[in-house]
C-alpha cells in the first residue's frame, strides 16, 4: 500500500517502524511500588487518622471505604457517612496502597493489622468489587473499656473468682462477646497475677500491664487443634478462647477445665442460655452425647448470655444479660438433659446470681433505658414481661 505522506529516503536505506524501544512510541512508567509512594505523596485529602477519629466519634465498629460513596462508619444505630466528599477508584488505590503497595496488585482479599497510636486499634480488610478496590476496618479503641463500665450485672466480677473450670460467653453476633470477654480478663488481670493466653482474634486484646501476664496468638481456620494442643507447654493459668469453632475443639476446652486451667470461651448463639448449652454437644456424634453432658456439667462454672438491645434513641443500645451459674441443681439438670427446666430454675436463682433474659429487659424498662415496646419484642416469653411491668405499675 503506497504511503503518501512518507519522506523519500536514501537509496538503501530501510524504514524502521516503531516498536518497543524506538524512539517513535513513548513508554509509560510502570506502577511499581516507588511509583505508587510518589502518587500517594501527592494525595493528602484522605487522612486515615481522621477518618478513625470521626468514626470513634460516632460511635462507630467498623469504617467502610467504598468507590462512589462517602466514608462511611458502621454504628450500633446503622450507618452513618463521615464526609460530604465521595471517593474515587484511585482514592481507594492509594489509601490501600499505604497499608500494603504489594496487595494492591494482587486480586485476592488481603487482611492486616494495625494500630494508630492513642486513636485505636484496627484489623483492615482489603478486598477488589469490580475490579475496584474497597476497605473495611473494624475498630478497637485504643483503651480498653473495663468490666465496670460495659453494663453488666454486678455480681458477674463473682463469677472470676474461679481458679479452674469453664465460662462461656454467649449471644448472637455482633452483641460485644468479645469485648465482654477481654474485659473478663482484664479484671482477672487487675486482681491477681496470673499468665493467660489468647487463642482467636487479636484485635480487642490488647491489655494494659498489670499484676498478670498476656500472651495473644492468632488462630486461623482449621488450625484451632494444633493451637490447643500446644497449650500444655505453655505454663498458663487462664485461656481465653474467642469464637471457637465447638464441633472441633470442645473436648480439648474441657480437658484444659479439667487439668484446673480457667477457660473463657465465646459461642455464637442467638436464642438464650439453654440453647447455648443445648448446641454444645448435638453438634457432635450421637454416642459421645452422655460423656459430653457429664463432663461440662463437672467443669462448668457459669455462662453468660448477652444480646443488645436498642434505646430510646438509634445511637444506644444496652446489654440484656441471663445468666447462670452452675450450683448443684443446675449442673444435674444438665446432667439429666431436662432443658425445660432451666427457664424456671434461672427465674428462682437470684439468690445464687442467677437472672434469666426477662428479668434483664425488666431491670432495664424500669431504669428508663428502653421501652416497653422493646421490652416485649425482645423476648420468647413477652407475657412475663408484660406481667412485672403490669405489676410494678400497680405499686405506683
Amino acid at each position: 500500500m503506497p504511503n503518501f505522506g512518507a519522506k523519500p529516503l536514501p537509496a538503501g536505506a530501510r524504514r524502521h517502524s516503531p516498536g518497543r524501544g524506538s524512539p517513535g512510541r513513548q513508554r509509560l512508567p510502570r506502577r511499581t511500588e516507588e511509583f505508587t509512594r510518589w502518587r500517594c505523596k501527592l494525595r493528602q485529602n484522605w487522612n486515615l487518622r481522621e477518618l478513625f477519629t470521626l468514626a470513634l466519634e460516632a460511635g462507630g465498629t467498623s469504617l467502610h471505604l467504598n468507590s462512589a460513596l462517602p466514608a462511611v462508619a458502621k454504628t450500633k444505630g446503622g450507618l452513618v457517612p463521615l464526609t460530604e466528599q465521595y471517593l474515587t477508584p484511585d482514592d481507594c488505590e492509594d489509601i490501600a496502597a499505604t497499608l500494603s503497595t504489594q496487595a494492591v496488585h494482587r486480586l485476592k482479599q488481603e487482611s492486616f493489622y494495625g494500630l494508630e497510636p492513642g486513636i485505636c486499634r484496627y484489623r483492615a480488610e482489603l478486598y477488589r468489587q469490580r475490579d475496584v478496590i474497597s476497605l473495611i476496618f473494624k475498630l478497637a479503641p485504643w483503651r480498653l473499656r473495663p468490666l465496670e463500665e460495659l453494663g453488666l450485672p454486678p455480681n458477674v466480677p463473682e463469677l472470676l473468682q474461679a481458679r479452674r473450670g469453664l465460662i462461656l460467653v454467649c449471644g448472637p453476633q455482633g452483641a460485644g462477646k468479645s469485648w465482654t470477654l477481654a474485659a473478663l480478663l482484664d479484671y482477672i488481670h487487675r486482681q491477681r497475677s496470673v499468665r493467660s493466653l489468647v487463642l482467636g482474634d487479636p484485635l480487642e486484646f490488647e491489655l494494659e500491664a498489670r499484676l498478670g501476664m498476656t500472651t495473644t496468638q492468632s488462630v486461623k481456620q482449621g488450625h484451632w487443634e494444633e493451637a490447643l494442643d500446644q497449650i500444655e507447654f505453655s505454663d498458663v493459668d487462664v485461656v481465653a478462647l474467642d469464637d471457637f469453632p465447638v464441633r472441633r475443639t470442645l473436648e480439648r476446652a474441657l480437658e484444659l477445665a479439667e487439668a484446673g486451667i480457667l477457660v473463657l470461651a465465646t459461642v455464637r448463639n442467638a436464642l438464650d442460655v439453654s440453647s447455648s448449652l443445648f448446641e454444645l454437644w448435638t453438634k457432635h456424634p450421637a454416642w459421645l452425647h452422655h460423656s459430653l453432658r457429664e463432663r461440662v456439667s463437672q467443669a462448668l462454672q457459669a455462662i453468660i448470655f448477652q444480646k443488645l438491645v436498642a434505646g430510646m434513641t438509634d445511637q444506644e443500645k444496652f446489654p440484656a444479660t441471663e445468666i447462670m451459674v452452675a450450683s448443684p441443681p443446675m449442673r444435674h439438670l444438665i446432667q439429666e438433659e431436662r432443658f425445660i427446666q432451666f427457664y424456671n430454675s434461672i427465674q428462682t436463682g437470684l439468690n445464687s446470681g442467677m437472672h434469666t433474659l426477662e428479668q434483664s429487659l425488666f431491670e432495664l424498662f424500669r431504669s428508663g433505658c428502653i421501652d416497653e415496646k422493646t421490652a416485649l419484642s425482645e423476648t420468647r416469653y413477652p407475657d412475663d414481661v408484660r406481667r412485672s411491668i403490669g405489676t410494678w405499675r400497680s405499686r405506683d
